[in-house]
């Protein structure tokens, strides 16, 4: 089941003293990823999360924009099925925000994404259904009419 997950938490756990590059053929690695499959995989996320621009810079030299994106691409790195993202948005700046949101939006098309947030505007943006969970148990579940202004 591991496999077909991609997590990225709210504060995403990178190495700040490797670059981008590095950082995600580690995850790779770690991930399980066919060495001959490696340099593809990693240019595959470096594509989709727009950090084709900063692949030799350190992690720890990066935005709070960009190191998201890292954290992203590296919940990305397997092609997982199902992506769950924990407050993906926080901190970031309002651009931040909208880049992050179309690549999420964009992510949905090919996988399920599972969106922890309690920002409102972030549910009525980017999901198709809600579930509102209270003490454990499910307070709410229906579908919501996507809105695309950002």
């Amino acid at each position: 089941m591991r496999k077909r997950i991609g997590y990225l938490p709210e504060n995403p756990p990178l190495y700040a003293d490797m670059t981008v590059s590095t950082y995600l053929q580690f995850v790779g690695r770690i991930r399980g990823i066919a060495k001959v499959e490696l340099g593809d995989a990693v240019d595959r996320v470096l594509h989709t999360c727009g950090l084709t621009n900063v692949t030799g810079r350190v992690v720890g030299h990066l935005s709070k924009g960009f190191r998201q994106r890292v954290g992203l691409a590296q919940a990305l790195i397997h092609n997982p099925s199902v992506l769950v993202l924990d407050e993906p948005t926080i901190g970031l700046d309002p651009r931040q925000i909208i880049d992050i949101r179309t690549l999420i939006r964009e992510l949905a098309g090919d996988r399920t994404v599972i969106l922890s947030t309690h920002i409102l505007p972030e549910v009525s943006q980017l999901c198709q259904k809600v579930v509102i969970i209270n003490a454990g148990r499910i307070a709410v579940e229906d579908t919501v009419e996507i809105s695309r202004a950002t």
